[in-house]
């Protein structure tokens, strides 16, 4: 299957089910300097659709880092695990913030996966973090 753009309903529709945020860091679309994208959390290469279900938003760092990837390492058990997919997992099921709320931690093999492979405290989105607590709008309610 090829990529194909998507509509700005579809791509509305897309950042309003994410609740405006990356669905891997929960990195703010309102505060990022650059547009989110449009993933597929099953890549085209890999069998993946172009159907709404298929589809997720992110911010270009875990976009990036996650690239044609379904599976990751978990550092604990050493074992190649699924990555976190935004369409039929938890969010709060696999991940937790650390004191700070600045952090997240991998409560699962799943979440240390994900945070293993896309770097989901990357230097720049932890900085972001800490200074969005600073200014009251984050971590956002639904990750809580």
């Amino acid at each position: 299957m090829r990529r194909r753009r998507f509509s700005a309903a579809e791509r509305s529709f897309i950042e309003q089910r994410a609740q405006y945020h990356c669905e891997y860091c929960i990195a703010p679309l309102d505060f990022s300097p650059e547009t989110f994208d449009i993933e597929h959390i099953m890549p085209l290469s890999k069998g993946g659709s172009n159907e709404l279900g298929n589809l997720g938003l992110s911010c270009g760092g875990c976009n990036t880092r996650k690239y044609d990837f379904t599976h990751g390492l978990d550092e604990i058990t050493q074992e190649i695990i699924p990555l976190f997919h935004p369409r039929l997992d938890i969010w709060k099921q696999h991940f937790h913030w650390d004191d700070t709320q600045s952090i997240i931690i991998g409560k699962t093999s799943v979440g240390r996966a994900t945070i293993n492979t896309l770097e989901l405290n990357r230097k720049g989105v932890v900085n972001l973090r800490k200074a969005l607590i600073k200014y009251g709008v984050f971590p956002p309610e639904h990750v809580l």
